[in-house]
């Protein structure tokens, strides 16, 4: 888990929740995270599959949870996105690679994935030959996700995930 703590009152706050505040279940669950300026939005990586419905992380066919996702929490509204999604806010079917970036104010997140399918069917086609074996594999690229904090106040929180209008785009 992440743990956050505050230095006026001294309280713990573990970041690693749903939007219901049930915490992450998995081994790894938000082993990583990054913090905006004031504290406010954290970035976690976590492998727990009911920090947002929808998500299994199984990407290598295994029998439970083997990849990860990145999420952004909001500490003051206690919503919880998954960021590492596709367009249409469904699981991504691929590995999360290296670091993570976070805006200053929270409300943008860059992360790198070798995963095909975040832009929709066919739209990721650039491959790369990163074992010497053949096929060809899916290059990593760097996508920026930016949820609107804004309507997050006002969001739905029966824990669909929904954090309204999000842009998505790739950076190659």
């Amino acid at each position: 888990s992440s743990y956050v703590r505050d230095l006026v009152t001294g309280a713990f706050d573990d970041v690693n929740r749903s939007s219901e505040g049930d915490v992450g279940s998995a081994g790894l669950a938000g082993s990583e995270s990054i913090f905006s300026t004031d504290g406010r939005f954290t970035a976690m990586i976590s492998n727990s599959p009911n920090l947002v419905p929808g998500t299994s992380v199984v990407c290598r066919t295994g029998p439970g949870p083997d990849c990860f996702n990145w999420y952004l929490r909001d500490r003051v509204s206690g919503l919880t996105k998954r960021m590492s999604a596709t367009i249409t806010d469904t699981e991504m079917q691929g590995e999360m690679m290296g670091g993570v970036g976070l805006s200053a104010d929270g409300r943008t997140l860059a992360f790198m994935t070798v995963a095909s399918d975040l832009l929709g069917p066919g739209n990721d086609t650039n491959l790369c030959d990163t074992d010497a074996v053949p096929p060809l594999d899916p290059c990593p690229d760097i996508f920026v996700r930016t949820p609107d904090h804004a309507e997050a106040a006002t969001a739905d929180r029966s824990g669909d995930g929904d954090f309204g209008d999000t842009s998505l785009e790739v950076l190659d």
